[in-house]
């Protein structure tokens, strides 16, 4: 008496089952969407920012035949990153140029350099530091006034500086560079550069 009406009840049961548990007996129905955690790590984005920098040569007679402050405007890519308690040593290049009638002048120096901050941890918001290197100074320099041609010439020299950087967008910085004479002048020299990321 009971055949007639159990088929229609197992057949509403089966259709009445959760999806999950009707996947597992065959059935092509979607696996369960997850929902997204809160530990997934942002994708890095692209950062760049404006620099600007001031190069003010000491020597007055190299003053007088290149100009007495070099102004540099560019841009830079990339966090700005932070020095570290312990101290490390990395690549260290710049560039300074200026051009005036009659004369012009590009120092590259390119060397190794140390730094070391002043911070008490090393992922502080505002992190001070101080450093020295030694570098090769590439020179590019022409001045008709002095019957000097454009050539390249090699130097030596030893740099200081300090700064302080904020989070990884902005940074302050001040160095000095002695150099030897290159072509008779005296190209040693203060700096001074500030940038930011966004």
């Amino acid at each position: 008496m009971y055949r007639g009406t159990l088929l229609p009840v197992v057949l509403t049961g089966f259709f009445l089952l959760p999806l999950p548990v009707r996947a597992q007996d065959g059935s092509t129905a979607p696996p369960p969407v997850e929902e997204p955690t809160g530990s997934e790590t942002p994708r890095p984005r692209f950062r760049f920012g404006p620099e600007l920098g001031f190069y003010f040569l000491t020597s007055d007679r190299a003053a007088d035949t290149f100009g007495r402050v070099f102004t540099n405007v560019g841009f830079g890519f990339g966090g700005v990153r932070h020095a570290r308690r312990k101290g490390e040593t990395y690549f260290d290049l710049n560039v300074v140029a200026n051009r005036r009638r009659g004369s012009e002048l590009v120092l590259i120096p390119a060397g190794i350099a140390y730094r070391r901050s002043f911070a008490r941890e090393d992922t502080a918001q505002i992190n001070p530091y101080y450093g020295f290197g030694a570098n090769v100074v590439g020179v590019h320099s022409r001045s008709d006034r002095d019957n000097l041609p454009s050539r390249f010439r090699f130097g030596a020299g030893g740099n200081v500086f300090a700064g302080v950087t904020y989070r990884d967008t902005g940074y302050l910085q001040a160095r000095y560079l002695l150099m030897s004479d290159v072509r008779g002048f005296n190209l040693s020299g203060a700096s001074l550069a500030v940038g930011f990321r966004f």
